[in-house]
């Protein structure tokens, strides 16, 4: 944990500092492209001592002491750079030893590395911390990263989509909730999914994670999410399942390019399956494929109601206080 500021408030008071606005977090990792990383040497507080503890005080000191020296633009490019760095280096150390302490203390066969907050769509962070759970959780990925077939990029999922000259039978979107001041609220609009259908091959399938169902959540996003994607694909279902660690059922989105929407049998599923020779499923097979698109007569009456379509301008934001 941190002993003063969380690592959100590190990145808009440094950005604020740069003369940047709120929120302006993503604003420093745009800067830190255009700059020198090895510029300036800022300090670590508690590098060396503290456990897995974080501090950033004497951090944004330094930052607040070089800015007033700065001439030009690249020195602030250059500080924005030096002061990500500095970031990443404090994280991969005190998260290496957070998975250390872990495996002291605790003899799970499973462990879980959750990573929340908005810094954690920094891209270059985001690298380090995948590449320490390559090392560290081989439980979760099971080698799925050193598969032929797995090409990762991180990168802004729509200039992604937008400047892919490739076709894809399948685009899955599992993305974070759509918050105002979040990096996914843009890939829910009409505008993302018109993309997606440009880059589908004839037949291909677009599944959307759209949102919780439960009776208090339905009318949330996850009844606009399919509204919206329907205006682009005319064979447009939803379904919805029980996430154990949403503590409710989750709604997804799934459309097809084609003009037929081909609804398997529950013995058809179950010879695909075997026929695959996927073994040792606990949750899916025929019945259940089946079930998944039995959506509740509420969920049912909500999509008849709903008429929003979410677009760039018109965007939609979760908000859990509502």
């Amino acid at each position: 944990t941190t002993i003063d500021d969380a690592l959100g408030e590190a990145f808009d008071k440094t950005a604020k500092i740069l003369g940047i606005e709120f929120p302006g977090g993503p604003q420093i990792e745009v800067l830190a492209v255009k700059g020198n990383p090895n510029k300036y040497e800022l300090p670590k507080p508690i590098f060396h001592k503290g456990g897995c503890n974080l501090s950033f005080a004497g951090l944004k000191t330094a930052i607040l002491r070089i800015s007033k020296k700065l001439k030009t633009d690249q020195d602030k490019y250059d500080l924005a750079a030096s002061f990500q760095k500095t970031i990443e280096e404090i994280l991969n150390k005190k998260t290496k030893i957070a998975f250390e302490e872990f495996k002291k203390r605790n003899n799970t066969k499973t462990n879980y590395f959750v990573v929340a907050g908005l810094v954690a769509a920094n891209k270059k962070i985001r690298e380090m911390l995948i590449n320490l759970c390559k090392k560290f959780l081989p439980n979760h990925h099971q080698g799925s990263f050193d598969d032929p077939r797995v090409k990762l990029i991180i990168e802004d999922a729509f200039q992604f989509i937008k400047n892919t000259k490739e076709k894809f039978d399948v685009i899955i979107v599992d993305v974070p909730d759509p918050l105002e001041f979040g990096p996914a609220h843009h890939l829910f609009t009409l505008e993302f999914y018109k993309k997606i259908n440009m880059i589908l091959n004839h037949n291909g399938v677009l599944c959307v994670q759209a949102g919780a169902t439960g009776p208090s959540f339905a009318n949330q996003s996850f009844t606009s999410v399919l509204n919206t994607m329907s205006k682009v694909f005319n064979n447009t279902q939803g379904f919805h399942a029980f996430v154990p660690s949403f503590g409710t059922t989750w709604g997804f989105g799934l459309s097809v390019k084609s003009n037929i929407f081909d609804k398997k049998q529950e013995s058809e599923i179950n010879q695909l399956i075997k026929t695959r020779k996927i073994n040792n499923l606990n949750f899916y097979d025929g019945e259940t494929h089946v079930g998944l698109f039995n959506l509740p007569k509420y969920l049912r009456k909500s999509l008849q109601k709903d008429s929003r379509i979410i677009t760039i301008s018109n965007p939609l934001y979760v908000n859990f206080e509502s």
